[in-house]
């Protein structure tokens, strides 16, 4: 209980929106995942330098042997491992489909018999 305190404390003193990550605690590591971002309204951004400093700060946690992070917006590089933020995918707006539920309409011609 103490280790998952002082775990939460550490992304507390950041500004680190709880909401949006998902904190788990084992024996020895500490295992986060979900986005990682301020609080609304907190101005300063994170920057790879903040979340090398907030890692930094985990990992020195006492008790803490291991810090596992999967964030949807931020990934450590491999080859310097520094943290860089993920690129946002843009999206194609795509044109609504037609529900399977719902019938094409169809237009018929009816012919007067009345003539």
């Amino acid at each position: 209980m103490k280790l998952y305190r002082d775990v939460r404390s550490v992304l507390v003193r950041h500004f680190v929106d709880l909401g949006r990550l998902s904190v788990q605690i084992s024996m020895t590591g500490v295992y986060l995942h979900g986005s990682l971002l301020r609080l609304p309204g907190v101005t300063s951004a994170l920057t790879p330098e903040v979340v090398r400093v907030i890692m930094a700060e985990l990992s020195r946690v006492p008790g803490v042997q291991r810090v596992n992070a999967d964030f949807d917006n931020w990934q450590q590089d491999r080859a310097m491992g520094a943290w860089v933020e993920k690129k946002k995918e843009k999206r194609k707006e795509k044109e609504p489909a037609a529900s399977p539920r719902e019938p094409t309409p169809k237009v018929f011609e009816v012919e007067d018999d009345k003539q």
